[in-house]
C-alpha cells in the first residue's frame, strides 16, 4: 500500500505541473478537461482507500495535501 500511495502522490504532482503549465488565458480543450477530471476522481478514490488502509502514513497525508492544494489553486472540483 505504501508503494501505491507513493505512486499516486507522484502522479498527482505530474497533474499539478500540467495544470500549472496552462496559462490563465488559454482555453483547455474539453477532452483534456474531462481526462483531468477523471484522473482527479481516481485520486480521490485512491485517497479514500489509503485513508482506510494506512491512515497513519505520511504519504497519505501528503497525497491529501497535494490533492487539496491542486483543487484550491486551480479550482478543479471533480464531479464525483
Amino acid at each position: 500500500m505504501t508503494l501505491f500511495a507513493a505512486d499516486k502522490r507522484s502522479k498527482l504532482r505530474e497533474l499539478r505541473r500540467e495544470t500549472a503549465a496552462d496559462s490563465p488565458a488559454s482555453v483547455t480543450p474539453g477532452r483534456v478537461r474531462k481526462l483531468r477530471a477523471r484522473r482527479l476522481r481516481h485520486y480521490h478514490h485512491s485517497l479514500a482507500l489509503l485513508e482506510e488502509r494506512i491512515p497513519e502514513s505520511a504519504l497519505v497525508t501528503e497525497l491529501r495535501d497535494e490533492l487539496n492544494g491542486l483543487l484550491r489553486n486551480r479550482n478543479l472540483a471533480p464531479a464525483l
